[in-house]
């Protein structure tokens, strides 16, 4: 779940690294998603309905496992994560291009685009449905162990759905056109170098108390590597991790002055 707090750090890291475009998109991508969630919870509640009389006795767990199928949204998601991120990759990268002031062409077409959006949005569906099934899976196991109603468990499953209709879609939205984003800059620093500008990377953190000490830190802290090379966390750019504020600078390299 995303706390109050964690929301206003999020918008925060918005602003860091977006421009309009950008902040426009997450609006756009968390409304779209929170519609989906919302259509998904009227038919995920109208099925659990059906175990209403029978609830606290005969209902089997495979019974209750079918009420968790998220199969019939995925496609619907899938589509809305592909739209979102070819947006993020496509902002990012004329950001860095603005930067730099050069004239390096980007399309979604460009190899590292695709390799980045090909089975990117199916896999994080995945993610998002097993983590929505474990997160409801959890509210029922609750209300069985402590002897809740059938009207009780129903109500704490449907604000689950609520919360996943707000706070959760605006973290998926800045989480996956965030790291979109970020992919799309480092393209273009990776094109660039190819180009033969040598170019350097460096991890900036907010440097408040709410940095991932074990991740984002010591990334910070490495300052300026070759662009081609990871980090110490192992990741070549930021996002680290959902919830993640940092962003990646870029430069040309310093070439070392050659003393007589």
């Amino acid at each position: 779940m995303v706390d109050s707090l964690e929301l206003a750090l999020l918008d925060a890291f918005v602003e860091a690294y977006a421009g309009k475009n950008t902040r426009v998109a997450i609006q756009q991508m968390t409304t779209r998603l929170a519609k989906i969630f919302a259509i998904h919870s009227v038919a995920f509640l109208k099925h659990f309905a059906t175990f209403e009389d029978r609830f606290t006795e005969s209902v089997s767990n495979d019974e209750l496992d079918s009420a968790f199928d998220f199969s019939a949204m995925s496609d619907q998601l899938i589509a809305l994560i592909n739209e979102f991120i070819e947006k993020g990759l496509t902002y990012g990268a004329q950001a860095l291009i603005a930067q730099f002031d050069v004239e390096t062409p980007f399309s979604l077409t460009n190899p590292r685009a695709v390799a980045y959006t090909e089975n990117y949005a199916a896999t994080e569906v995945a993610g998002i449905n097993e983590t929505s099934k474990a997160e409801l899976r959890n509210v029922l196991a609750r209300g069985v162990d402590n002897g809740w109603s059938y009207t009780r468990v129903a109500r704490a499953l449907k604000d689950v759905f609520n919360t996943f209709s707000t706070k959760r879609a605006h973290l998926i939205a800045v989480t996956e056109i965030g790291n979109a984003y970020q992919a799309g800059n480092m393209i273009v620093a990776l094109d660039l170098q190819d180009s033969g500008i040598t170019m350097e990377k460096s991890w900036l953190t907010v440097g408040d108390d709410r940095v991932d000490t074990d991740e984002c830190q010591p990334n910070q802290d490495e300052g300026y590597i070759p662009v081609d090379q990871a980090h110490a966390s192992g990741h070549q750019h930021p996002l680290a991790h959902p919830r993640c504020r940092c962003v990646e600078k870029y430069r040309r390299a310093k070439v070392a002055s050659v003393k007589e």
